[in-house]
C-alpha cells in the first residue's frame, strides 16, 4: 500500500473512541467522535493556498482530504467540532517518506502546519509534527478494512506529555431489507 492508497482507504464515515492520559499529572480523559474523511479534488482552492504557504509546488500534492469531526469528551461534558484540510506531498525519490500539510478548519487565516511522515513496510503510518515547540508523534494503522488504530504521544514545551490510544470503526450502511 502506498500513501495515496492509505488515505483513500481512510475515506468515509468513522466512529472514533479515544482515551488520553497525561503522564505527568496522572489524569485521563475519554472522547467519542464522529469523523468524516472526504477526498478533495485537486482544484480545491485550499490545496493551492497550502502549497503557497509552505513553498510547495501544487504538482507535489498527490492527494488532499477534508477531515471533519463532531464529538464529546468525558461522556458528553464537553462538545467539540471542526475540520482540517490535509494535503499529502510524497518525496519524489522515496514515496514512503514525505510531508503532510494541514490547515485547520480549511481557514486561510491560519498558516498550515507541516508534518513529516513515514509509511512503513508493515502499513503503519508514522506522522511527526513539531509546531510551536510542541512535538507530536502519531502512529496509524489498519487492523482490517473497517477498523483503524491510532496512538500518539504529545510532548509540550513545559515537559507535559500526553499519550492517546484511539480505535476508529468505519460506519457502513445497513444492508437493504429483503
Amino acid at each position: 500500500m502506498d500513501i495515496v492508497e492509505f488515505f483513500q482507504q481512510c475515506a468515509g464515515e468513522w466512529m472514533m473512541q479515544r482515551t488520553s492520559r497525561n503522564l505527568n499529572l496522572n489524569t485521563s480523559e475519554a472522547s467519542r467522535t464522529k469523523l468524516l474523511v472526504e477526498i478533495l479534488p485537486q482544484s480545491d482552492p485550499n490545496i493551492a493556498q497550502l502549497c503557497q504557504q509552505q513553498d510547495l509546488a501544487p504538482t507535489a500534492i498527490a492527494l488532499a482530504t477534508k477531515i471533519s469531526w463532531d464529538g464529546d469528551m468525558d461522556f458528553g461534558k464537553q462538545k467539540y467540532t471542526g475540520s482540517n484540510i490535509v494535503a499529502i506531498a510524497p518525496d519524489a525519490q522515496s514515496p514512503e517518506l514525505g510531508k503532510l500539510v494541514s490547515l485547520k478548519n480549511g481557514n486561510g487565516s491560519d498558516r498550515g502546519i507541516l508534518s513529516s511522515y513515514v509509511l512503513r513496510n508493515d502499513g503503519t503510518l508514522v506522522i511527526t509534527t513539531m509546531h510551536n515547540q510542541t512535538h507530536l508523534e502519531e502512529r496509524v494503522w489498519f487492523a482490517s478494512e473497517n477498523f483503524k488504530l491510532r496512538t500518539s504521544l504529545l510532548t509540550q514545551p513545559d515537559g507535559q506529555r500526553v499519550a492517546s490510544f484511539c480505535t476508529e470503526i468505519r460506519r457502513v450502511p445497513m444492508p437493504a431489507s429483503a
